[in-house]
């Protein structure tokens, strides 16, 4: 005899952050002062060179050290939001609803955090590559570092990473990462957007994520409204020194 008993509803799966995207070699602090909604930004030396001082008694006439000044890294602010609803609202655990948006809200916002980055590259812009060659690209991506006494990171798209690693210009590390020839790390980022046709690349210097305090809120159904549960959390990114982009025809 056929039953019509309901099927059994079981907890949904944690799901897993992807490897290699932004948060993978961002610097992010923990404990973060959630004042940085006002703005945010911090000082550093790592924008210029050092100097090679020649004279090691007295400076020949007519020699001067040169002083720099230290750089300004200015964060851009945003806030990730989630949300879902229940038309139903017949026995509706909202509690449930909340836990869900908690564990997918990491990926989530970690592709929001990439597109934004990528925002604030395409801002200025593109760098001119000549020859226009993804290995071209590549390169000229790695030159802008130079002057940089720091880490940066390279920045693709996920289309452009599976590229890159068949035209070997990038390697997987022995930690799970992405790297090219030169050890700079590369982020596949899923938030990074490429137009149709066109290899995206980009290029920073170290960047900082901040996050603020995750907030969640639960609406009850009304007569005339749903059920809500949301959960939002403020951000901020800083690019450190160096930050540019360029794009090549697919071949």
């Amino acid at each position: 005899m056929p039953t019509t008993n309901a099927p059994v509803h079981i907890d949904a799966p944690a799901p897993t952050r992807p490897p290699n995207g932004l948060f993978s070699v961002a610097h992010m602090p923990t404990g973060t002062d959630a004042r940085f909604l006002m703005g945010v930004d911090y000082d550093t030396t790592a924008c210029t060179p050092a100097q090679t001082w020649l004279e090691v008694c007295e400076p020949a006439p007519g020699t001067v050290k040169d002083f720099g000044f230290p750089t300004t890294v200015v964060g851009t602010v945003f806030t990730v939001v989630d949300g879902m609803e229940c038309l139903g609202n017949v026995g509706v655990d909202m509690g449930e609803y909340q836990r869900l948006l908690r564990e997918t809200f990491d990926a989530k916002a970690e592709r929001q955090a990439e597109a934004a980055l990528q925002a604030v590259l395409k801002a200025e812009g593109a760098v001119t590559i000549t020859p226009a060659t993804v290995t071209e690209m590549v390169a000229a991506m790695e030159e802008r570092l130079n002057d940089y006494a720091g880490l940066g990171a390279i920045h693709v798209d996920p289309h452009t990473a599976v590229y890159l690693d068949d035209q070997n210009l990038i390697h997987p590390t022995l930690t799970g990462g992405l790297q090219t020839v030169n050890g700079t790390p590369v982020v596949s980022g899923r938030g990074y957007a490429r137009t149709a046709g066109n290899h995206f690349i980009g290029v920073t210097g170290q960047v900082t994520v901040l996050r603020g305090p995750l907030m969640e809120t639960v609406t009850p159904p009304g007569p005339a409204w749903p059920a809500r549960a949301l959960i939002e959390q403020p951000f901020a990114i800083l690019i450190e020194c160096v930050q540019d982009w360029a794009q090549v025809a697919v071949a």
